[in-house]
């Protein structure tokens, strides 16, 4: 049996169901086919009770004051709070206030200065190559690849301008009992309107021609519809045709492949530890500082990120590696990066493996590369993103339409807000199209 509907959309995280929302609400006869079996994509809280609190395993902060965002929160009701603590840099058991935000009168001009975009790594060639820079290329590329999961070969020079000038504005929040909580409220209101949201639906092959499509999932269920919306992360549109995930088009998208290949996706792994005390609470640093109200550290170590919940009272740390660094890694087994975390939480607070280890309650590691449904994180921007990122917005013969955060053509790209917004836009294209 064949199932139909007006409109299918492929994809049942933020911007899937954000659309599939709009759509329904408008009267629309919607079906959202998601490969996993849950909704919410690369947003994933979890309510491990070892962990006394939601953990979120994917999107964890609201990146300033977005409007799409707090929109939906106020409506759904769902409250959030500001985070907080200071930035620490961790090298040879030593800890300085971290200036990693401040900016480089020099990095500033030069960034100012630049009139054609070119990757970061070609900035950096170009104007600080001497050894005087060293320092700066390896906090800028940091930056880059810690910030924005991206490889400085393939980033955007004016995106990193963007956000170096940012930096220091605007607040970071997080969610209160998690992201999920949003991601339920436009699942509840999707079904609410009629949307049928099925799961562990991997979509396969589309069969389309002007105005019908015809869906093939890996279980050999059909579905046809007259429009198609495509939210499947980036890392799946450019997956190789033997991927479990991959989606084939018949007949083909001619030119739209190396589009979403001229998109930058970067990799991501998390790595989340709940230790019986917060001991970094207990640290004096040689400086005679306190590391009590510690948020972030920053170090040069094998897993170089870290961050409490601060200012919650909680003894949960993240580990955070992103970028080539993250995607060398994509193929370790969980227990291998576990050793890393430790080894590098050894090294910053120069603890005894043995002492470290008998104060952890609980961990998991989140490797978002080897997520077959997903196949990395989220997108960067790249010189060539801005016309790539129009190309694509153009429905392919008003009959498929590709959304998601990476075809977001804001400021906030690799965010929720960018899966939301982006979401928002597309579906007012479906219905002005329809």
């Amino acid at each position: 049996m064949t199932r139909s509907a007006d409109i299918i959309v492929v994809g049942a995280g933020a911007s899937g169901l954000m659309i599939a929302r709009i759509l329904s609400e408008a009267g629309k006869n919607v079906i959202i086919l998601e490969a996993r079996d849950r909704t919410g994509g690369r947003i994933h809280t979890i309510g491990e009770p070892a962990f006394l609190m939601p953990l979120e395993t994917g999107a964890e902060f609201i990146h300033g004051d977005l409007p799409v965002t707090f929109r939906l929160l106020k409506e759904a009701g769902i409250h959030y709070r500001n985070t907080g603590g200071d930035s620490w840099t961790a090298a040879a058991g030593e800890f300085m206030q971290d200036d990693y935000m401040n900016n480089d009168d020099l990095l500033t001009d030069k960034l100012n200065g630049l009139k054609e975009d070119i990757t970061v790594a070609a900035f950096l060639e170009t104007y600080f190559s001497s050894e005087e820079h060293n320092g700066l290329r390896e906090t800028i590329t940091g930056f880059v690849e810690g910030y924005d999961a991206a490889d400085i070969n393939r980033a955007s020079t004016f995106a990193l301008r963007k956000e170096w000038q940012d930096i220091n504005e605007g607040s970071q929040y997080r969610v209160d009992g998690g992201y999920t909580h949003m991601i339920r409220f436009l699942e509840t209101e999707s079904r609410k309107n009629g949307c049928l949201i099925l799961l562990s639906s991997v979509v396969k092959e589309i069969l389309w021609q002007q105005g019908i499509v015809n869906v093939i999932a890996a279980d050999r269920e059909r579905y046809t519809a007259k429009k198609i919306v495509i939210t499947v992360p980036l890392g799946v549109l450019n997956a190789d045709y033997l991927c479990r995930a991959a989606i084939s088009f018949t007949p083909s998208l001619t030119g739209k492949e190396n589009l979403f290949q001229s998109l930058g996706y970067g990799g991501v792994i998390k790595v989340l530890l709940l230790f019986n005390h917060a001991f970094w609470k207990d640290i004096i640093t040689p400086g005679k500082k306190s590391l009590k109200d510690m948020g972030w550290i920053f170090s040069g170590e094998s897993i170089p990120t870290w961050w409490s919940q601060a200012p919650e009272d909680s003894a949960l740390l993240t580990g955070w590696l992103a970028g080539p660094k993250a995607q060398a890694l994509k193929d370790t087994d969980d227990q291998a990066i576990l050793y890393k975390a430790l080894e590098s939480l050894c090294k910053i607070f120069t603890l005894g493996r043995f002492e470290l280890t008998e104060m952890l309650a609980y961990s998991a590691v989140v490797n978002w590369i080897s997520d077959p449904f997903s196949l990395g994180a989220y997108s960067y921007a790249t010189p060539g993103t801005r016309e790539a990122v129009r190309q694509l917005s153009i429905p392919v013969d008003n009959t498929i339409f590709f959304a998601g955060e990476a075809l977001y053509d804001g400021d906030e790209t690799g965010t929720v807000e960018a899966a939301l917004g982006n979401g928002l836009k597309v579906a007012g294209l479906v219905l002005d199209n329809y």
